[in-house]
């Protein structure tokens, strides 16, 4: 089995893990590869740009609201759709056309608005 070189890097031997010398090389060459060996010590660095910075504090902000919204969909009472069928049947038959029955419903849609969430305070589960 024959090797031959390839391109304009150094020459490798198969048998080792690293470079062979060549012979036909300069001194020039010898004195770089020293001082990379004295460059090993130092240590490297990564600086983070102010926009990558913004975009990592968009990111966590994104993950909070998404949180938030998770939980308020977790919260949210469940839609009951026999009671929604229930309703546009009512509002079918004209049940809600009475000036009463509308300001009465008025009424209570504004105390199940501003009441605090969890209480029946307005009378919020009356039945239709």
């Amino acid at each position: 089995m024959d090797i031959q070189d390839i391109g304009s890097g150094p020459r490798l031997d198969p048998t080792q893990n690293s470079p062979v010398s060549d012979p036909d090389t300069s001194s020039a060459d010898d004195a770089s590869e020293a001082g990379s060996r004295d460059d090993a010590g130092a240590q490297d660095s990564v600086e983070i740009s102010d926009e990558a910075r913004t975009a990592q504090s968009d990111q966590s902000s994104i993950q909070v609201e998404l949180l938030r919204a998770q939980q308020a969909l977790a919260d949210a009472p469940e839609v009951r759709q026999d009671r929604v069928e229930a309703a546009q049947e009512l509002v079918d038959e004209g049940r809600f056309s009475d000036p009463d029955v509308i300001g009465d419903v008025a009424e209570q849609m504004v105390n199940d608005i501003f009441s605090e969430p969890g209480t029946q305070e307005g009378g919020g589960s009356q039945e239709l």
